[in-house]
Protein backbone atom coordinates (compact mmCIF):
# COMPACT_ATOMS: atom_id res chain seq x y z
CA UNK A 1 0.00 0.00 0.00
CA UNK A 2 3.17 2.67 0.60
CA UNK A 3 3.93 1.71 -2.52
CA UNK A 4 1.02 2.98 -4.32
CA UNK A 5 0.72 6.15 -2.18
CA UNK A 6 4.57 6.59 -3.03
CA UNK A 7 3.40 5.81 -7.10
CA UNK A 8 0.73 8.36 -6.52
CA UNK A 9 2.33 11.13 -5.27
CA UNK A 10 5.37 11.02 -7.51
CA UNK A 11 2.40 10.78 -10.86
CA UNK A 12 0.17 13.76 -9.30
CA UNK A 13 3.49 15.55 -8.56
CA UNK A 14 4.87 14.88 -12.14
CA UNK A 15 2.22 15.81 -13.58
CA UNK A 16 1.97 19.31 -11.78
CA UNK A 17 5.30 20.25 -12.51
CA UNK A 18 5.10 19.51 -15.98
CA UNK A 19 1.78 20.85 -16.00
CA UNK A 20 3.32 23.92 -15.02
CA UNK A 21 6.03 24.06 -17.39
CA UNK A 22 3.62 23.69 -20.19
CA UNK A 23 1.58 26.65 -19.37
CA UNK A 24 3.96 29.04 -17.99
CA UNK A 25 7.04 28.55 -19.70
CA UNK A 26 9.33 31.46 -19.43
CA UNK A 27 9.28 32.48 -22.51
CA UNK A 28 6.96 31.68 -26.12
CA UNK A 29 6.95 28.50 -27.63
CA UNK A 30 8.17 28.70 -30.94
CA UNK A 31 5.41 27.85 -33.28
CA UNK A 32 3.06 28.47 -30.38
CA UNK A 33 0.59 31.24 -30.43
CA UNK A 34 -0.81 32.66 -27.09
CA UNK A 35 -4.24 31.37 -28.19
CA UNK A 36 -3.41 28.38 -29.11
CA UNK A 37 -3.42 25.15 -26.33
CA UNK A 38 -0.79 22.09 -26.98
CA UNK A 39 -3.42 19.38 -26.39
CA UNK A 40 -3.48 16.33 -24.56
CA UNK A 41 -4.44 13.54 -26.34
CA UNK A 42 -6.04 10.40 -24.54
CA UNK A 43 -5.20 6.83 -26.26
CA UNK A 44 -7.17 4.02 -25.69
CA UNK A 45 -6.36 0.12 -26.27
CA UNK A 46 -7.14 -3.19 -25.59
CA UNK A 47 -4.29 -3.50 -23.39
CA UNK A 48 -3.61 -0.01 -21.40
CA UNK A 49 -4.55 3.94 -21.48
CA UNK A 50 -1.93 6.38 -22.28
CA UNK A 51 -1.63 9.82 -22.35
CA UNK A 52 0.40 12.16 -24.96
CA UNK A 53 1.24 15.87 -24.88
CA UNK A 54 3.99 16.97 -27.27
CA UNK A 55 5.59 18.69 -23.70
CA UNK A 56 5.78 15.98 -21.09
CA UNK A 57 7.04 12.26 -21.48
CA UNK A 58 4.30 9.86 -22.35
CA UNK A 59 2.37 7.94 -19.53
CA UNK A 60 1.08 5.02 -19.56
CA UNK A 61 -0.60 2.09 -17.58
CA UNK A 62 -1.97 -1.55 -18.20
CA UNK A 63 -5.54 -1.75 -17.77
CA UNK A 64 -5.05 -4.99 -15.76
CA UNK A 65 -2.64 -3.15 -13.46
CA UNK A 66 -4.87 -0.20 -11.98
CA UNK A 67 -5.49 -0.92 -8.93
CA UNK A 68 -6.77 2.60 -8.01
CA UNK A 69 -8.65 5.90 -9.63
CA UNK A 70 -7.69 9.19 -7.92
CA UNK A 71 -9.85 12.66 -9.08
CA UNK A 72 -7.48 15.75 -8.76
CA UNK A 73 -8.35 18.77 -8.08
CA UNK A 74 -6.18 21.66 -9.59
CA UNK A 75 -8.83 24.76 -9.76
CA UNK A 76 -6.77 26.31 -7.07
CA UNK A 77 -3.45 25.83 -9.49
CA UNK A 78 -4.02 27.62 -12.86
CA UNK A 79 -3.59 27.73 -15.71
CA UNK A 80 -3.18 23.94 -15.50
CA UNK A 81 -6.51 22.40 -16.13
CA UNK A 82 -8.84 21.94 -13.11
CA UNK A 83 -9.89 18.44 -12.99
CA UNK A 84 -7.72 15.13 -14.01
CA UNK A 85 -8.03 11.64 -13.21
CA UNK A 86 -4.93 9.58 -11.86
CA UNK A 87 -4.50 6.20 -12.79
CA UNK A 88 -2.77 4.10 -10.38
CA UNK A 89 -0.84 1.03 -11.36
CA UNK A 90 2.01 -1.38 -10.33
CA UNK A 91 4.24 1.39 -10.18
CA UNK A 92 2.87 3.03 -12.93
CA UNK A 93 0.69 5.78 -13.65
CA UNK A 94 -1.33 7.70 -16.12
CA UNK A 95 -2.27 10.87 -15.77
CA UNK A 96 -5.42 12.33 -18.31
CA UNK A 97 -7.10 16.25 -17.27
CA UNK A 98 -10.59 15.81 -18.35
CA UNK A 99 -10.07 18.22 -21.15
CA UNK A 100 -7.89 15.82 -22.79
CA UNK A 101 -8.73 15.13 -26.51
CA UNK A 102 -10.46 11.60 -26.48
CA UNK A 103 -11.64 12.06 -22.68
CA UNK A 104 -14.97 10.88 -23.21
CA UNK A 105 -14.19 7.86 -25.08
CA UNK A 106 -13.03 7.16 -21.61
CA UNK A 107 -16.37 6.94 -19.80
CA UNK A 108 -17.17 3.70 -21.45
CA UNK A 109 -14.18 2.07 -20.39
CA UNK A 110 -14.05 3.24 -16.97
CA UNK A 111 -17.88 1.66 -16.77
CA UNK A 112 -17.09 -1.17 -18.13
CA UNK A 113 -13.56 -2.02 -16.75
CA UNK A 114 -14.40 -0.46 -12.86
CA UNK A 115 -17.68 -1.50 -11.69
CA UNK A 116 -18.33 1.02 -8.85
CA UNK A 117 -16.33 3.76 -9.91
CA UNK A 118 -17.76 7.09 -8.12
CA UNK A 119 -19.09 9.08 -11.45
CA UNK A 120 -20.79 11.72 -9.11
CA UNK A 121 -17.28 12.82 -7.35
CA UNK A 122 -16.11 13.86 -10.92
CA UNK A 123 -19.22 15.14 -12.29
CA UNK A 124 -20.02 17.15 -9.48
CA UNK A 125 -16.37 17.88 -7.36
CA UNK A 126 -16.40 18.71 -3.82
CA UNK A 127 -15.11 22.21 -3.43
CA UNK A 128 -11.72 22.70 -1.35
CA UNK A 129 -11.10 18.37 -1.71
CA UNK A 130 -7.90 18.41 -4.04
CA UNK A 131 -7.76 14.82 -4.43
CA UNK A 132 -10.03 12.17 -3.75
CA UNK A 133 -9.96 8.14 -4.08
CA UNK A 134 -13.07 7.75 -7.16
CA UNK A 135 -12.26 3.72 -7.34
CA UNK A 136 -10.20 1.17 -5.50
CA UNK A 137 -9.51 -2.65 -6.52
CA UNK A 138 -11.54 -4.98 -4.05
CA UNK A 139 -9.11 -6.18 -1.77
CA UNK A 140 -9.10 -10.15 -2.77
CA UNK A 141 -10.02 -12.75 0.26
CA UNK A 142 -7.23 -14.78 1.52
Amino acid sequence: MLTAFVVLLVCTVTALVALRLIYTPDGPLTGQDDEEEIPFQVIITPHELSCEHPMREREAVPWREIHEIVLINAQEAPPIPPYWLVFVGDGKGCSVPTEAQGFSRLWDEIEARFPGFDFNAVLEPEAGITKKSVWRKPEVPH
